[in-house]
C-alpha cells in the first residue's frame, strides 16, 4: 500500500478512529510506503473532549514500512488527536525507516480552545525493535508535537537496533514516568 492518506489536512476534520478491539491505524508491511495519517481523533471523540479508546495502540508502523507521515511538518493543524490507546503511537521492527511525527497531540486533548488530558495506558509514543531515522518534531515550532499525560513515559525507545532517531522541539510534559526513556 503506497501514497494513501488518511484523514484530511485543515483544523482536524479527518476521521475519528475508535473505539475498535485492536489497532485504530495499522500501517504494516515491506513496500508499504509513503503513507500520511493527518487531522483525526484516534481514541478520542470528534467533540475532542470524550475518551473512546481502541484496546491496542492508537496508530502503530511496523514490519518494514517506509516513509509513513504522521502529521505534517508545517501545517499546525494537520495533527491528530491521540489518546486512550494502549501506546498512543508505536514505531517497531526491522526495515521501519523515515517515520515523521508532526504537529501531533499525544495524550492531551486540545481541540477547540478546550484542553484535557487523555492519557494512553503505556508510553505517548513508542520506538522499537530495528526502527530507524524516526523524527519527532523537526527542530522548528511548526512541527512541535505535545506529548504529556501518558502512563509510562512521553517517548520510550528500545532495543540495541533502535538507531538513528530524534526529537526535537517537542512538548513532553506531565507523563506518569519520564518524558523520554531510553
Amino acid at each position: 500500500a503506497t501514497e494513501n492518506f488518511i484523514g484530511d489536512q485543515s483544523e482536524r476534520t479527518g476521521n475519528v478512529i475508535a473505539g475498535n478491539l485492536a489497532y485504530g491505524i495499522k500501517v504494516t508491511g515491506v513496500g508499504t510506503r509513503g503513507n500520511v495519517i493527518a487531522g483525526n481523533f484516534v481514541g478520542i471523540g470528534i467533540d475532542g473532549v470524550s475518551l473512546i479508546p481502541n484496546e491496542f495502540d492508537g496508530i502503530e508502523v511496523r514490519h518494514g514500512a517506509t516513509g509513513t507521515l504522521i502529521g505534517l511538518e508545517g501545517n499546525p493543524d494537520s495533527g491528530n488527536i491521540i489518546g486512550g490507546n494502549s501506546c498512543g503511537v508505536s514505531i517497531l521492527g526491522g526495515g521501519v525507516e523515515g517515520t515523521s511525527l508532526h504537529n501531533n497531540s499525544i495524550g492531551i486533548s486540545s481541540f477547540s480552545g478546550k484542553e484535557l488530558l487523555a492519557p494512553n495506558r503505556l508510553a505517548g509514543v513508542f520506538l522499537g525493535y530495528g526502527a530507524k531515522q524516526t523524527r519527532i518534531g523537526n527542530g522548528k515550532q511548526d512541527g512541535a508535537n505535545t506529548i504529556a499525560g501518558n502512563s509510562v513515559a512521553g517517548i520510550y525507545v528500545r532495543g540495541k537496533d533502535t538507531v538513528a532517531n530524534s526529537f526535537s522541539r517537542n512538548k513532553i510534559m506531565g507523563n506518569a514516568s519520564l518524558g523520554i526513556l531510553i
